[in-house]
C-alpha cells in the first residue's frame, strides 16, 4: 500500500535559507537546525545540502 502524502504544499527553498544552511550546517546539531528551518524535516535539510553539494557548494562536515 502506498504512503499517503501530506496535503500541505512543499515550500521552495529560497536564497536566504540556502545561505543560512551554508553558515550553520555542520557547525550546529540537526536538533538546532530544525528550529532555524521551521517546517523543514531533518531529511529535507540533508536533501537540500546534498543537492547544493552537487551544484558545487561546500559545507563544514564536522558532525555535532
Amino acid at each position: 500500500m502506498a504512503k499517503k502524502r501530506s496535503k500541505t504544499p512543499k515550500k521552495a527553498w529560497d536564497d536566504k535559507e540556502d545561505n543560512l544552511l551554508k553558515q550553520y550546517y555542520g557547525k550546529i546539531s540537526m536538533k538546532h537546525l530544525k528550529f532555524i528551518f521551521e517546517g523543514r524535516t531533518p531529511a529535507a535539510i540533508q536533501s537540500r545540502v546534498k543537492r547544493l553539494r552537487k551544484k558545487g557548494w561546500t559545507f563544514d562536515t564536522t558532525r555535532r
